[in-house]
């Protein structure tokens, strides 16, 4: 069953200046955030290192770093990482395994 429709637009994912975008923009979260866009209650990266994998990593740790931008940041993931380092709270996940190798 699909979900709804958000009723909010979402500025901080969806920036307006990029109508044509066809998946999010998140990956200019912490320039929207110093921009003064809005803040962020709470923050989950799931598998996700924005510090390691996004060009302006010392961007990502500015923000995650900053509570007045993002109030809680949690990290979900199955290994210790750059942006594990900055969160509040580290949730550890299992390693997945692929059924050719059972």
């Amino acid at each position: 069953m699909m979900p709804p429709p958000a009723k909010v637009w979402n500025e901080l994912t969806w920036p307006r200046e990029f109508p044509l975008a066809f998946f999010e923009m998140s990956f200019l979260l912490p320039h929207f955030l110093k921009e003064g866009r809005g803040k962020i209650s709470a923050y989950f990266t799931r598998v996700y290192n924005p510090v390691w994998t996004n060009p302006d990593g010392m961007s990502w740790i500015e923000a995650l770093t900053d509570e007045s931008k993002i109030e809680r940041h949690v990290c979900l993931t199955p290994i210790w990482s750059e942006t594990a380092q900055f969160a509040d709270y580290v949730l550890p996940m299992g390693m997945g395994r692929s059924a050719t190798t059972c």
